[in-house]
């Protein structure tokens, strides 16, 4: 657990390592709206694989009005902060996995990405459920590295 001396050392400690997660982000893993991509989770002994689509917040809400108060306040939170995360280096998004097979809304800093998919790659995990099967996540590795996702 860190211990700080003062509130100002807790406060340059934070902004150390924000600072340094975002400059973790890298160059060559931009991400746009209607991307798919990958996130491997580390769990333990296992690997969680979490399927997402990049996704505006404004789309989405747009397509899927609120209905609740608070569907309201959580739509006016991300359409207002959406700017500022993807200047952070986060990205919006649906996302899904064996744990959460309907997907749930959230952010994810662009270097905890692992790579692009396919469209046609990311439906087939759908129809597996999303589940973590090492064969199906090795095959997407190879076909990433292979420039065919």
């Amino acid at each position: 657990m860190q211990e700080f001396k003062s509130v100002s050392d807790m406060i340059k400690f934070i902004t150390e390592q924000h600072e340094a997660t975002v400059a973790l982000t890298p160059e060559s893993l931009s991400v746009n709206v209607g991307d798919h991509v990958l996130r491997l989770e580390p769990i333990g002994n296992a690997v969680l694989a979490i399927y997402g689509v990049i996704t505006d917040p404004l789309d989405y809400w747009l397509e899927n009005p609120p209905v609740t108060a608070e569907d309201r306040a959580e739509m006016d939170y991300e359409v207002r902060s959406d700017a500022k995360d993807r200047e952070d280096g986060f990205t919006f998004g649906m996302w899904y996995s064996e744990m959460c097979p309907n997907g749930e809304l959230g952010t994810a800093h662009r270097s905890t990405l692992n790579m692009k998919i396919t469209p046609e790659d990311f439906e087939a995990a759908r129809s597996r459920g999303f589940i973590s099967d090492p064969a199906f996540i090795s095959l997407l590795i190879l076909r990433s590295a292979a420039g065919t996702a």
